[in-house]
């Protein structure tokens, strides 16, 4: 008979009742004692770790040194304590002054060596040692003074919180944390041995285990707080980082949406402009024209209106006084669209032209300062620098309720410098800060475009001043050679 064959895998055999003990311990302190630690967070990387690690050999050094230095200082003086709050027992203190002097000693050496460079790497096992020769010292006179049978006894139990700052791992605080009482046992069966038949040896033993159980599960809840915190920390950089970083992205978005609406703008202020110049001369040259033909014609029929009745003659009278304030509209329409002036006299008189009309229309006292003579300007330069006063005098005359105000210019080959002041009411001061005129809005965007400033400030009892100031930029060589 053939035999069976055998199995791809082998049967798994049952884990041992050690290891199912253990497996269950271990899965019941990590439930309980990561109720600290959220569930939505996800192990740290190996970089982390390495990190977290470093961060925890730091902070070990520090308490190292600090338990270190409270230990010597308290022992130093103690010890002088002790000779005047009891003069007549200091052969009773003798084990006591034999701790005292052993921690000078211990704590004195520890802060030493581990100031110096070369044993900075061995600052655990130097706490260790410290820590071991302090604690067996302090049974040792404990067994002296009267072992298990003091009441007193019990306040060493505070040893045994000695490790729970430090950020250990479980294991490593465990074994630390036991430390503590073998050494005292040691040192205190060192002394007196008959402290093992002690009646009060189970109360002291069944002290000192919860005593340490609740040393561990409380320092380990700290480290797991100071995991935590380190990683939330962590995940708080990185989303900066990533935070910087879309920032970053979005401002280079935003300035080069604003480069594009500005240069949309400057393109549309420019055909805006040049769609006023054509509307200008087409009413200059049509409409213009039309209205001089019939102004010619009206005049000829009223050198000849002696010989028709008196109405049709009082009827071309009418036609005529009409006909004036049509050329007068026309007039004032090319005026507003495109004046003249700017084109065949250049910016200077172009001003002067605006703040004389400025003054004829209000009762505003306006004064003017011109200075520098003017240089070739752009013709984008000029029109800007004009429609901004022109701008300015208008708010002045709508918003400003002023009597005076002032217009400067001043020219060079480096710059244009604008500025309009008035002795008004003033701006409120959002609008002066942030404005949400459209005129200003625009006025500010004119300005950015050719890479001036713009700055508006306003006062109730002073009133309000327009500043701008643009760069004149340097003449082309093609624009020499075709003016030479």
């Amino acid at each position: 008979m053939m035999n069976p064959p055998e199995p791809l895998h082998p049967p798994r055999q049952p884990p041992a009742v050690s290891d199912r003990i253990a497996g269950r311990f271990s899965a019941f302190l990590h439930h309980n004692i990561s109720l600290t630690v959220s569930p939505l967070l996800q192990p740290m990387s190996a970089d982390d770790e390495a990190q977290f690690a470093a961060l925890c050999q730091a902070r070990s050094v520090s308490y190292v040194r600090l338990i270190a230095l409270l230990s010597l200082t308290c022992a130093v003086l103690w010890m002088p304590a002790d000779r005047l709050i009891y003069p007549a027992a200091q052969e009773d203190l003798r084990a006591v002054t034999l701790w005292r002097v052993v921690m000078i000693l211990a704590s004195g050496i520890a802060l030493l060596l581990i100031r110096r460079p070369r044993f900075a790497a061995y600052d655990m096992a130097i706490f260790t040692v410290t820590m071991i020769v302090c604690c067996t010292t302090l049974g040792y006179s404990a067994g002296w003074m009267g072992g298990l049978d003091e009441p007193w006894f019990h306040l060493y139990y505070v040893m045994l919180f000695l490790t729970v700052l430090f950020p250990w791992t479980l294991g490593r605080r465990a074994l630390m944390t036991l430390l503590v009482p073998l050494s005292l046992w040691s040192g205190l069966l060192l002394g007196v041995r008959g402290e093992l038949v002690s009646r009060y040896l189970p109360l002291v033993l069944s002290v000192q285990l919860n005593v340490y159980l609740l040393s561990v599960v409380f320092g380990h809840g700290l480290f797991m707080l100071h995991r935590q915190s380190f990683l939330q920390s962590r995940i708080i950089a990185q989303n900066a980082d990533a935070l910087r970083v879309y920032s970053a992205s979005l401002e280079g978005l935003v300035a080069a949406r604003t480069v594009e609406l500005r240069r949309l703008l400057a393109s549309v202020e420019t055909a805006r402009e040049q769609e006023r110049a054509h509307i200008a001369r087409e009413l200059h040259d049509e409409l213009g024209q039309q209205l001089a033909a019939l102004g010619y014609e009206v005049t000829a029929l009223q050198r000849r209106s002696g010989d028709v009745p008196r109405p049709l003659a009082v009827g071309i009278e009418d036609v005529a006084v009409q006909l004036e304030q049509a050329r007068r509209t026309v007039r004032s329409l090319l005026t507003e669209l495109r004046p003249r002036v700017l084109d065949d006299l250049g910016l200077c008189a172009a001003i002067e032209w605006l703040v004389g009309r400025i003054e004829d229309r209000a009762e505003l006292r306006c004064q003017i300062d011109l200075r520098g003579e003017e240089v070739a300007l752009p013709a984008e330069l000029t029109t800007a620098v004009f429609r901004i006063a022109q701008e300015s005098l208008t708010n002045v005359l709508r918003h400003a309720e002023a009597t005076e105000v002032l217009v400067t210019l001043h020219i060079t080959s480096q710059q244009i410098d604008l500025r309009v002041r008035d002795n008004g009411r003033g701006l409120p001061p959002a609008t002066a800060g942030a404005p949400r005129g459209v005129g200003l809005i625009g006025m500010r965007e004119r300005v950015s475009h050719l890479g001036g400033r713009l700055s508006v400030t306003s006062a109730a009892p002073s009133g309000t001043e327009v500043v701008c100031q643009l760069p004149v930029p340097a003449p082309s060589p093609r624009s020499d050679e075709a003016n030479t």
